[in-house]
């Protein structure tokens, strides 16, 4: 069972909890002897990979397909869903936006792209010349990229910079376009505009992390010893 629910989430977790409470008391009325799991909401912060850690990655990804993927993420603040369906004609480099579409929720979303992301695109596109899907399959143009294969390059990136941090995924590379937005002093509402998200309270976590990095307060350990 552990096994099976191990890639739950936790609202299928609790379907799962409350179907069963629905069968054994309604259905079998065995409510009495029925003792069911509680899903537990844990509340925790975000992995985020610093500035150095970023250039650190782009650095050392040489493959110039493997470092659009990840500068591409971390530019705009993308899900990789979002990037294997990304086509060509979504980046418009005359209006420098990139055009997310049919995202989660199944809205669109426009974000800015960024001076130094359009020089690399432009880099890319006459290197790989993509027709359709703008990172495609290297099994076909028309195919997408699979979301393992940037999982790869990701965990192949932080090993070759030398990063090690607990829990990182792709997503990492989400979180801190989010959270460096802040420290640059973004207002959160375009935030979350341009990360999609439906409630700002969501977006709003990441204001926890910029509140620690500047409002750091002077160890007692360091005090004792100044000069």
């Amino acid at each position: 069972i552990n096994k099976s629910c191990k890639g739950l989430s936790k609202a299928q977790l609790k379907i799962c909890v409350f179907s069963l409470h629905f069968y054994f008391s309604k259905i079998l009325r065995l409510d009495k002897y029925l003792i069911l799991p509680r899903v537990i909401s844990r509340s925790s912060l975000p992995v985020v990979f610093s500035r150095e850690d970023c250039k650190k990655m782009f650095f050392v990804t040489k493959n110039l397909k493997h470092r659009i993927i990840l500068t591409l993420i971390y530019s705009a603040g993308l899900r990789v869903s979002e990037v294997i369906k990304m086509l060509v004609c979504d980046i418009d480099m005359d209006r420098m936006t990139i055009t997310v579409r049919q995202s989660k929720g199944n809205k669109d979303r426009c974000i800015p792209l960024g001076e130094i992301m359009k020089k690399g695109l432009i880099q890319y596109l006459a290197d790989y010349n993509p027709t359709s899907f703008l990172v495609y399959s290297m099994s076909g143009r028309q195919k997408p990229y699979s979301i393992k294969s940037i999982q790869n390059i990701l965990l192949k990136a932080m090993l070759n910079a030398g990063i090690k941090k607990i829990g990182a995924s792709v997503h990492t590379l989400r979180h801190s376009f989010a959270t460096h937005l802040l420290e640059n002093g973004a207002n959160i509402v375009k935030i979350q505009q341009l990360m999609g998200h439906n409630d700002i309270k969501t977006t709003m976590i990441y204001t926890q992390l910029v509140n620690a990095h500047f409002g750091k307060v002077e160890s007692p350990l360091d005090t004792l010893y100044k000069k």
